[in-house]
């Protein structure tokens, strides 16, 4: 029953909902999805989109896919790779933004949120990764997914700060 507590209250702590996270992407950024019926271009080199006139590849996507623990990617027109595809447009997206505004996380921002959670979870290293396992996450995967919910984040925060104006006669009221 412990053990069942634990991984929820992991999950609870751990799993941010990216619609609530995202900030607006940039004005300037523009998306295009691109259709290649060239079938003598390698998959890897098939080009699927355009952000910012930069082509963002299938292996792009696979190499995004792979770091964040899928070994496989979904045939493409599926639901399913609908899906991976849109993640990780919104994640090209929100790179380019906090990069824009000088937001970075580091890899010890990441590893203070990640001895946080083990710490209010009361597990250890060797118990996270249990119960990583049990969800089918390596630890690398669980890190990257981390830094980017950190990223989105701050982001959303920067934004927040900039385009949210409260008078002082709002204040005094």
């Amino acid at each position: 029953m412990n053990q069942i507590k634990k991984a929820f209250i992991f999950l609870v702590l751990t799993l941010v909902s990216t619609n609530a996270a995202l900030a607006a992407p940039s004005k300037k950024a523009t998306v295009s999805p691109v259709a290649v019926s060239d079938s003598t271009l390698p998959m890897s080199n098939k080009i699927i989109a355009s952000v910012d006139g930069e082509p963002l590849t299938l292996k792009d996507l696979h190499d995004y896919l792979k770091s964040a623990g899928l070994n496989t990617v979904p045939k493409e027109g599926t639901v399913e790779f609908k899906k991976y595809y849109e993640d990780y447009l919104t994640q090209v997206l929100v790179e380019k933004e906090a990069k824009a505004l000088g937001i970075e996380v580091t890899p010890d921002d990441t590893t203070a949120y990640i001895e946080e959670v083990k710490k209010q979870n009361q597990v250890d290293d060797d118990q996270l990764v249990k119960l990583l396992g049990a969800k089918s996450m390596s630890l690398p995967a669980y890190r990257m997914q981390i830094q980017q919910e950190i990223l989105r984040t701050r982001l959303t925060q920067q934004h927040a700060r900039t385009t949210i104006s409260i008078s002082d006669k709002d204040v005094k009221q």
